[in-house]
């Protein structure tokens, strides 16, 4: 699936403070630029195609931080977000385009199917 347009909305990555771990992501200018854009009928698939590449490229800032920062350049992309094919690749275009190793599911569902797995795997541990 092709995406009607490759603009995005503006975010910004905040440093974490001095006592924390975890970066930000400001999404306050996501916001207020789907509210002009709904306010200016701007077509919606134009705005949703926005949407998914702003996401997209806060993934792929995160990962650049990250990698820049700890070394690590192999991403595992899990979760219920990435059962949305089109974030999934273009997710996984964009990583290998900035050359990191990508883990994705085989076997089991990247949603709730993978939690009662994991689940199940841990009772079986704690009833031996």
């Amino acid at each position: 699936a092709d995406l009607v347009c490759k603009e995005s909305y503006r975010f910004e990555i905040l440093e974490p403070e001095e006592d924390e771990r975890a970066y930000q992501i400001d999404t306050r200018p996501i916001i207020k630029e789907i509210v002009a854009d709904l306010l200016e009928s701007r077509d919606k698939s134009v705005i949703s195609s926005k949407f998914h590449n702003t996401i997209t490229e806060i993934i792929i800032k995160n990962c650049c931080i990250l990698r820049d920062k700890n070394g690590i350049n192999t991403v595992a992309l899990s979760g219920g977000v990435f059962q949305n094919f089109l974030l999934l690749n273009n997710v996984s275009k964009r990583l290998k385009e900035e050359k990191f190793n990508i883990l994705t599911h085989k076997k089991v569902p990247f949603n709730d199917g993978c939690i009662s797995l994991g689940q199940a795997v841990i009772a079986h541990f704690n009833s031996e």
